[in-house]
């Protein structure tokens, strides 16, 4: 009983140092980045290293772009009572044609599924194969009919969109709006990764494992998963930006121009995220092997003593049960 309790008031007194070893580690990792920092920054010499310099120079204008600079076109009274004219009279024009072809497309699909039920070509008599077939016929009327009206207000809006610009401010926000959804889909991505990830980490973690091996290598995993879904938020968002710009009447150069600022945002944005998850990162492992890990080695090496006084007290207690099966 005294060794038990000598064993838990160190398990105790080691948890609690390994808290205010925790936190001086999250203070010198702060405190730590910042000095790196400011000392990379005193060394820099721009003209030694135009790439260098030149990265930079796109990186801040990226990060301005993205944050602080507004639309260069600004949406007056009258560009926006152009836009909203434009827009009611697409509306008269497209929109009741519109919502009868859907409504045709709809029932035609449903009628198309109503006669053509799971394992209907089993059992089809040749009446009910001219039914599909006349069925099918008309769905596909439908579709190309439906086709046809959806390309008339897709050209509709695009003319009405091009009275503001793609440079103006629903350019700029629709960029911006589908940036974000991009990145939203990459963490996702990179959030449920990193819980199944850990989760199979944890099942498959031995038991002679240290906290700290167990912590690197969790740590290792989120920040691959996180890495790997911004990566994918850049690349759908340079996919799915050129539909955007075709949605505006404009210039060739324009949409590459508009196309290269934006990508750039994006690009600068991710790397801000990335190099402040990889420098937090650092930051905290070193200081938490430096401060934390002579705590957290007591921690395990009391936990290793903990399960070798209760194996060595199973063994005990089977050698004397079967000792006294054999008396």
């Amino acid at each position: 009983m005294t060794s038990d309790r000598g064993e838990e008031k160190t398990f105790a007194t080691t948890s609690a140092t390994t808290s205010c070893a925790l936190a001086r580690a999250n203070d010198a990792s702060s405190s730590s980045s910042f000095g790196s920092l400011v000392r990379v920054i005193g060394r820099w010499r721009p003209l030694k290293t135009p790439r260098v310099t030149m990265s930079v120079i796109v990186y801040v204008l990226g990060m301005y772009v993205a944050f602080y600079a507004r639309a260069p076109v600004e949406i007056t009274p009258r560009m926006r009572a152009r836009y909203d004219a434009a827009l009611s009279a697409m509306d008269e024009e497209l929109g009741a044609t519109l919502r009868e072809a859907e409504g045709d497309y709809r029932n035609a699909e449903l009628a198309l599924r109503a006669a053509t039920p799971f394992g209907w070509r089993f059992s089809a008599t040749v009446t009910h194969r001219a039914r599909v077939d006349a069925a099918r016929r008309r769905r596909n009327s439908a579709e190309r009919k439906l086709a046809e009206i959806e390309k008339k207000r897709t050209e509709a809006m695009r003319a009405a969109r091009s009275e503001l610009g793609l440079w103006s401010e629903l350019g700029v926000g629709d960029a911006k709006a589908l940036f974000k959804r991009s990145y939203e889909r990459g963490k996702i991505f990179a959030t449920r990764n990193t819980f199944w990830d850990g989760l199979s980490l944890i099942l498959r973690r031995k038991s002679d494992e240290s906290l700290i091996s167990f912590f690197l290598r969790w740590l290792m995993i989120a920040l691959s998963n996180f890495t790997l879904g911004m990566f994918t938020a850049i690349f759908s968002y340079a996919i799915a930006l050129p539909g955007l710009i075709r949605s505006f009447s404009t210039s060739i150069w324009s949409a590459f121009a508009f196309y290269f600022v934006a990508v750039v945002a994006a690009v600068s944005v991710v790397v801000s995220i990335l190099l402040a998850m990889y420098s937090a990162a650092a930051g905290g492992t070193y200081a938490l092997v430096k401060y934390a890990g002579p705590a957290l080695a007591r921690l395990d090496a009391a936990e290793e003593r903990r399960r070798a006084r209760i194996g060595q007290r199973s063994h005990y207690d089977r050698t004397r049960m079967h000792r006294a099966h054999q008396d």
